[in-house]
């Protein structure tokens, strides 16, 4: 009873965010009796004993206590609603006050430490182990860390163990006795330094925060034993400024870990980035805005809505109104806006920080458990809580995509069944096999589904105000007989656009922007769109011809073909390479990469504005407004057709070519001058980081090889990717590791590998070395990187081509270590199990690896990267046997807790737990089907028993 009691109240703390120690303890049988032998006393005459064991668990209330110990007086109030509503009292609290009269002639001294004593039975409807014990009275104890120690020094003094009436001198030789015992550190020294472990717990990653500590607290001057209010006083101070300064601590921490973290500027909805972005006209899509606030309101919903339509169909303006409206109710919990490459976290709540700082570097489940699922979990609320994310299909990973849905999916097991979430994207592949893995649990449309004539009546009010904005500003600037007439341009002339436009928002709105360029007139602009109506009526692809080419042939209109021709070159020369790029990126840096002057960018950007998001800032991002852009310029349908068209294979070789021409000069050994090999990563300011590694920089580091890739490249002996790779792998390893990205170098590798030429030895030994290098190192390098120069090497092997290259940075090592010759036959070495491994298997498709552990989990780990992707916990005793299922989408279990358990691989759940043996499962396995079962010989489950069961 006790063990689960204690149990119980962890849990139930823990998951409310409330630091607290709990202690318990069952009533020794000597305190026992002489607790029955005092109650007998005092019974009635007619009753001198006890009956049976019903009247003593009457009598005695402390047969079991437990003692809860709060960090923080601010959640006194919280531990009481716990109390109050998982047990019966069965009375009010007995609250003991520190100044409590208890000696015979110390009245003003010593007294009980300060508590809520709480005398309780189990509910009926709570905890089926604890269920046996229902009758059963026990005690819990609330109180302070600072009363808790309190406590430790005045109880030798107080009324417990003294089984008679003490007189003054016998308190006074008590007293003195005690006194030698507190001045000795080691009677709270154990106690003290384990609870002050815990309130510094993970602070720094495995080292505690520096204040000496709470063991400081034994230390009591003399002024102190006065009386008992004089001593609560001190100890009281002396706790609080122990606290602060772990606090301090704590938050200068917590300030430091969220440094850390990737933050997607400008993701959120309203974020300066997306200020003057879009929101639906108040008299457009009213009936799709309609349908999703009644499924963010009815409660018997599925907790998912996904909108999803092709591209320019308005999307992304229905999130941005969408999310404005939930934030103006007060449902909006988060927004994400995807703009293309790399998803990176928002900061996470700071009490999940506190918790477990690692949370950044966890996989995305266990990050959506303690960033979303958890914090929503402490929190009272009767309203939703709507997370909207926009552009789904711009986040890089197709596995991540999938993952993401699965995981969101799990929402609707949150207990208030009050979360939901808004997506939009493209229908792309990834995208609709995720939504099909989760059948049944989201809700949604396609905008294709809305009728036409529903969306060209949007288009066409859209269309009507901004024409008439438009209007009014150049009036207002017009000299007099030169203004645009009052009905311009006219309800024929919208209701034509829109008919142009449907079902391609994305054309309203850069029509509107062309239209509305101060520098040009209205009227004449609107003729130019209007030259490529019969075009519409074609196809959608020329629909964006009709939405793109009315401005950029602006850039050509009158020239003659030398001039054509060369301002063809010099737009390609630019935005080809804007367009293709994985991240956004400055026009300052943009200069760096691609060499061109910062007034030949510009002269291209200022007539872009219509199509391009070109900031006034030379170091904020050039954006595209909408991917479509990207589309229309790089459709190999168009290339003879398009004058406009940019060839992708040509300027993904010059993005390679150029992120190769930037590192070589820029790369160098300990590039922020950290001098330390043992420097963690996690101590250098992130602002030093990004001085040495400037944007340009770390994109090229990032991004070389994709854009190799993409230009479907080679690699050859000799070549411009050896001759890098010869100077600078280390400096670009260094680099990696500096920005957090090392472990993506695997990727990159086997990626550099596929492009070898088949008559390229030398440089693909190399590779398959390098390989091996960072398999074996990654993790060193992530935390250290400069441990490069040095783990990296001294511990490859003596042939490895990788450390002979490299030999002259271990010129310090004045004695040899002894290393294998060549790299064994072990390819990767995973660690993150707490104990023994029993089990382990490979998925069918050799990219995933199951083990089961003796510390009672189970884990998947990546093949290609070496990371640990889950871990699922559940089983109660070691974990002795793990398959995968044939198709990928479960995993099997056999535990020593004589339970087989079958995982679901997307969403790491359990989904069945199958009870049954007498003794340890030592075998698992999944098939598709019975046949295959006898093929394989596989029949039954056999336990230790010999008990054989189909």
């Amino acid at each position: 009873m006790r063990e689960e009691l204690e149990k119980l109240c962890k849990n139930a703390l823990q998951s409310m965010n409330i630091k607290s120690q709990v202690q318990s303890r069952t009533k020794a049988t000597e305190s026992i009796k002489a607790s029955l032998d005092r109650r007998e006393k005092v019974l009635p005459k007619h009753q001198k004993q006890f009956e049976n064991f019903s009247e003593i668990f009457n009598a005695i209330h402390d047969l079991v206590g437990v003692r809860i110990i709060l960090e923080y007086p601010d959640d006194i109030q919280k531990a009481i609603r716990f109390i109050e509503e998982t047990f019966q009292k069965e009375t009010d609290p007995v609250v003991f006050q520190f100044d409590r009269n208890v000696g015979q002639h110390w009245k003003t001294w010593f007294g009980a430490y300060q508590t809520l004593n709480y005398r309780l039975r189990l509910k009926n409807d709570k905890s089926e182990t604890l269920s046996q014990f229902r009758g059963v009275l026990f005690e819990i104890q609330l109180t302070t860390i600072a009363e808790h120690l309190y406590n430790k020094f005045a109880h030798p003094l107080l009324y417990k163990g003294f089984a008679e009436t003490l007189s003054r001198q016998d308190e006074m030789e008590k007293l003195g006795k005690d006194s030698d015992k507190i001045q000795d550190k080691d009677i709270l020294l154990a106690e003290t330094t384990s609870f002050h472990q815990n309130l510094t717990r993970g602070t720094s990653f495995d080292t505690f925060a520096n204040p000496e500590g709470l063991a400081t607290a034994v230390d009591i001057p003399p002024e102190a034993y006065k009386s008992a209010a004089d001593l609560r006083e001190w100890i009281d101070g002396k706790i609080n400024n122990i606290l602060t300064e772990v606090r301090s601590t704590s938050q200068t921490i917590r300030e430091a870990v969220l440094s850390k973290l990737p933050v997607a500027e400008g993701a959120a909805f309203d974020s300066h980035a997306e200020e003057h972005n879009a929101r639906c006209h108040p008299d457009t899509r009213t009936e799709l805005l309609s349908q999703i606030q009644n499924w963010a309101n009815d409660s018997q919903a599925e907790n998912i809505y996904w909108l999803n339509g092709m591209a320019g169909t308005g999307k992304s303006t229905i999130s941005r109104t969408v999310a404005k409206s939930f934030a103006d109710s007060g449902l909006l919990g988060a927004s994400f806006f995807f703009k293309g490459g790399r998803a990176t976290a928002a900061k996470p709540p700071g009490k999940a920080i506190d918790t477990n700082p690692a949370v950044p570097t966890k996989v995305l489940r266990d990050q959506f458990e303690e960033l979303v699922r958890k914090p929503l979990n402490c929190i009272q609320y009767t309203t939703e809580v709507v997370i909207v994310i926009d552009a789904l299909d711009e986040c890089d990973g197709d596995n991540d995509v999938r993952n993401i849905i699965s995981i969101l999916a799990r929402a609707n097991t949150q207990p208030s069944g009050r979360l939901r979430v808004f997506i939009t994207s493209r229908p792309e592949l990834p995208i609709r096999l995720g939504f099909k893995d989760v059948r049944g649990r989201y809700q949604g449309l396609a905008l294709h589904q809305v009728p036409e004539p529903i969306v060209e009546q949007d288009i066409f009010t859209f269309l009507e105000y901004e024409l008439a904005r438009i209007r009014n500003e150049s009036n207002s600037q017009a000299l007099e007989g030169l203004e645009l007439p009052l009905d311009w341009p006219g309800y024929h002339v919208i209701r034509t656009l829109a008919q142009m436009a449907v079902p391609l928002f994305i054309f309203a709105a850069t029509v509107c922007r062309f239209i509305g360029d101060r520098c040009s007139d209205p009227a004449d602009q609107l003729e130019k769109v209007l030259q490529y109506q019969m075009k519409t009526h074609d196809s959608e692809l020329d629909k964006l011809d009709a939405t793109y080419l009315p401005v950029l042939n602006q850039l050509i209109i009158g020239r003659n073909n030398p001039q054509r021709n060369r301002l063809l070159a010099e737009f390609r020369n630019v935005v080809g390479p804007i367009v293709l790029l994985a991240e956004p990126l400055s026009v300052s840096s943009l200069v760096q990469l691609l060499n061109l002057s910062p007034k030949a960018i510009h002269s291209k950007l200022n007539s872009l504005h219509s199509v391009l998001d070109v900031p006034s800032q030379l170091d904020a991002p050039v954006r595209l407004f909408h991917l479509s852009f990207r589309d229309f310029l790089v459709d190999p349908t168009k290339s003879t057709t398009n004058d406009f068209w940019i060839d992708e294979t040509k300027y993904h070789k010059t993005l390679a070519d150029r992120c190769l021409q930037v590192m070589n000069p820029h790369l160098r050994r300990d590039i922020c001058n950290l001098q330390m090999p043992g420097k963690l990563r996690s101590e250098v300011d992130q602002r030093t980081i990004d001085t040495a590694l400037p944007p340009e920089i770390q994109y090229a580091c990032q991004y070389w090889i994709h854009h190799l890739k993409e230009s479907k490249g080679s690699v050859q002996d000799g070549g411009p990717v050896h001759s890098f790779l010869t100077s600078h792998l280390l400096h670009w390893l260094e680099a990696l590791g500096l920005i957090g990205r090392i472990s993506e170098s695997i990727g990159m590798v086997d990626d550099l590998l596929a492009l070898s030429s088949a008559d390229a030895v030398e440089i693909s030994g190399f590779l398959r070395d390098i390989r091996r290098v960072i398999l074996s190192s990654r993790s060193i390098i992530d935390i250290a990187p400069l441990q490069v120069y040095a783990s990296a090497l001294v511990f490859s092997p003596t042939r490895s081509i990788t450390r002979d290259l490299f030999k002259q940075e271990l010129k310090w090592i004045t004695s040899g270590l002894i290393v294998e010759d060549n790299w064994n036959a072990c390819r990767q070495t995973l660690e993150g199990h707490s104990n023994g491994v029993n089990s382990v298997a490979f998925s069918p498709d050799l990219k995933l690896v199951v083990s089961g552990s003796w510390d009672k989990t189970v884990k998947i780990w990546d093949v290609a990267t070496g990371a640990c992707t889950e871990t699922w916990e559940g089983h109660s005793d070691s974990v002795n046997s793990v398959a995968f299922s044939p198709d990928l989408k479960l995993v099997v279990s056999g535990s020593g807790d004589k339970t087989v358990k079958i995982w679901d691989v997307a969403t790491g759940d359990c989904t069945e737990t199958l009870e049954g043996h007498s003794g340890d499962v030592t075998s698992s396995k999944l098939f598709t089907s019975w046949s295959e079962a006898q093929k394989t010989g596989y029949g039954c489950l056999r336990d230790v028993e010999q008990h054989v069961r189909l």
